[in-house]
């Protein structure tokens, strides 16, 4: 029945998937988490993790894949043995018991996986076919007995059952070429044949591999009519494969909802439900994609890792409380790509919820936070929460800090998102602020609060540069924050090709007429951001004309022009109408020192490291909050 004193009534209506009904069309999509044990096997942090995000009413969880075949890669979920079934069976106890439905990904890296383990479909033999069949099927039924509700077939993504459907790895000659479902139908059948027709069994699919050869979106289409003709019951979609990844994990220059056309073009051939993901961060637009027809269920990914509550207050009317996604792929890069625990720029608990917990503090202190950035807002909230007495001071006019210049590169609009959440976060509770105010040591020698926190940021690194003229030299951040680039001269060269120089010339070269230059000390500009961020990047600025001049080391900025020495070692002058340092930070750490003696002090974010880094300003906030 559909709620109608609800804003989403669809996306919190019921649905029936196979032969089970979920409570409402919100998916929790497959996420390696990095949780596990060392040798795939379920631990309280891994069930803990799941349960946070189950007991804030997500309808269906899909487990990250878990393997047929035991893989090389470290803490990655297994299904390839009897001893796994235990601790499956743990988690999916603790899931249902909060009202969530889950699923059991099975999968199989073929030729992706590491070492002797990865298998290439061109070279098994029809007997090795069949024994990995089997596998899949005896991993179905190990799921069953681990009280999954369902399976999910992960076949996209260029993994092994994509492997056996896309003509850019499948190059066998026999009928397993012939005919690219093969392998996939026999597997389905054999699953249906073990384990009945109840067990939900979905299948995963790239609608689109991405690349020059691979599998379309009708091909895509065509596997679907068939997999519904013989018993799969829903179709979880995804796009891209391996080397297309930036369609899998989307960063932030990618559109909102890019799956949605996609999955309309299935929805309006299939029957049976097609579930959609795709950087779908907020849920109006969740509720607009099923308004429209284009899906049946929605699949979120990072934004429940970057906020566990996200589908409860959405539910229950509180989505200015909701912590979006920024699509940073922090999460991605810095940790599942490594192998490490699950973490999130903007949610300090991913990944920890075994670890902290915030409970309200004995004894309440009256704690001073000094700046108000996100690393100053974080630590104000968290403090808060733990029941103390809280003031935040800010010498600027608003709250935000960096945010406010990070935000204006194209593509980054989400960044305001997080900006506002902490902002609504301070006035919920109760926080003091006072703004256009400084504190100096005589007014904490006067007033002795029990605790300060120094969230004082950084400031621009100018570095070993000889500067003769500052009449057109300025900083990236006040670039960003004039917001002005069409009234920008002609000809501008930035000092600096890292995340801030990288981005600025992409924001500068967003008018038309301009020649933005960037000089690097490095052999590569833009080496410190996210891959997949980065490759989006770099092809922006090479269509928009942007040069980049490597390895040259700057030694001089006059008037109208600036001096380097290049790769060979020798000395070159650039004429400039304007000259940007994007060179870096330096901590702002004078009050902390001046104030060490007086009280406790905390040192946090740019203020400790200067490094600009999202993640860790908000960490270190939260660390010290609590």
């Amino acid at each position: 029945m559909i709620q109608k004193d609800n804003k989403y009534p669809l996306l919190f209506s019921p649905i029936k998937v196979g032969k089970i009904t979920l409570p409402n069309r919100t998916v929790m999509a497959p996420v390696y988490n990095g949780l596990l044990n060392e040798n795939g096997a379920v631990n309280q942090r891994y069930i803990d993790y799941f349960v946070e995000r189950a007991k804030n009413d997500v309808g269906l969880i899909v487990l990250q894949p878990a393997y047929i075949v035991k893989s090389l890669r470290p803490a990655h979920l297994s299904i390839a043995d009897d001893r796994y079934i235990p601790g499956l069976s743990e988690l999916t106890e603790a899931v249902k018991a909060v009202g969530s439905r889950i699923v059991l990904q099975l999968s199989y890296l073929g030729t992706q996986d590491i070492g002797q383990v990865g298998r290439n479909v061109n070279e098994m033999s029809l007997a090795e076919i069949e024994e990995f069949i089997g596998l899949f099927v005896k991993g179905a039924d190990r799921a069953q007995q681990a009280g999954f509700d369902g399976i999910e077939l992960h076949g996209a993504h260029g993994y092994f059952i994509n492997q056996f459907l896309s003509p850019l790895d499948n190059h066998r000659h026999d009928e397993y070429s012939q005919d690219k479902l093969k392998f996939l139908r026999e597997v389905v059948n054999g699953i249906r044949r073990v384990c009945g027709p109840n067990l939900l069994l979905q299948l995963r699919i790239s609608a689109e591999e991405m690349v020059p050869g691979g599998l379309t979106l009708e091909d895509t289409i065509n596997t679907c009519l068939e997999m519904e003709k013989i018993g799969v019951d829903a179709i979880h979609m995804s796009a891209g494969r391996t080397e297309s990844s930036e369609n899998i994990v989307p960063p932030y220059y990618l559109p909102i909802g890019l799956n949605a056309q996609r999955a309309e073009a299935l929805k309006k051939r299939l029957s049976i439900p097609v579930i959609v993901p795709g950087r779908i961060i907020e849920p109006d637009l969740a509720e607009e994609i099923l308004a429209q027809g284009k899906a049946d269920l929605i699949s979120f990914g990072r934004p429940l890792i970057a906020d566990p509550e996200f589908v409860r207050k959405a539910r229950t009317g509180r989505t200015d409380e909701i912590r979006t996604c920024l699509s940073c792929n922090y999460c991605h890069s810095k940790r599942v790509k490594k192998f490490l625990p699950i973490r999130c720029a903007v949610n300090p608990l991913a990944g920890r919820e075994s670890k902290y917990s915030i409970q309200q503090t004995a004894t309440h202190k009256e704690v001073w936070v000094i700046g108000g950035g996100p690393a100053g807002m974080e630590a104000a909230r968290v403090a808060a929460l733990r029941g103390n007495r809280v003031t935040l001071w800010e010498s600027s006019t608003r709250l935000g800090g960096k945010l406010h210049a990070a935000k204006v590169p194209p593509g980054k609009e989400v960044f305001q998102s997080f900006l506002d959440y902490q902002m609504n976060q301070m006035k919920l509770l109760g926080i003091k602020m006072n703004l256009s105010s400084t504190v100096d040591k005589k007014t904490i020698a006067e007033l002795r609060p029990d605790i300060v926190i120094v969230a004082t940021g950084s400031r621009p690194i100018k570095g070993q540069i000889e500067i003769v003229n500052e009449e057109n030299l300025t900083t990236a951040e006040e670039m960003l924050l004039e917001n002005n680039r069409a009234e920008v001269s002609k000809r501008v060269v930035i000092l600096g090709g890292g995340l801030v120089g990288a981005e600025l010339a992409d924001y500068l070269s967003e008018t038309p007429g301009k020649e933005i230059i960037i000089l690097e000390m490095q052999k590569e500009i833009a080496v410190n951001i996210e891959p997949l961020t980065r490759k989006l990047l770099l092809k922006r600025l090479e269509n928009k004309g942007v040069r980049f001049i490597c390895e040259a080391t700057v030694n001089r900025i006059a008037k109208r022009c600036v001096s380097f020495i290049n790769r060979s070692g020798e000395k070159e002058t650039l004429e400039t109408d304007l000259t940007v340092l994007a060179l870096g930070y330096c901590p702002e750490e004078t009050l902390a020192t001046e104030i060490s003696e007086l009280t406790r002090v905390y040192i946090i974010g740019d203020a400790k490291e200067g490094n600009g880094d999202l993640a860790h300003a908000v960490y270190s906030g939260f660390l010290a909050g609590m």
